[in-house]
C-alpha cells in the first residue's frame, strides 16, 4: 500500500508540469 501511495503522489506533479514543458518546447522551437 505504501508503494502505491508513493507512486501516486508525484503523478499530479508530472501531469501539472507536462503541459507547461510542452508549451515551452513549442515556443522554443518554431516549426
Amino acid at each position: 500500500k505504501r508503494n502505491v501511495l508513493v507512486t501516486s503522489y508525484p503523478l499530479p506533479g508530472i501531469l501539472r508540469w507536462f503541459p507547461v514543458a510542452s508549451t515551452q518546447t513549442y515556443h522554443l522551437s518554431p516549426d
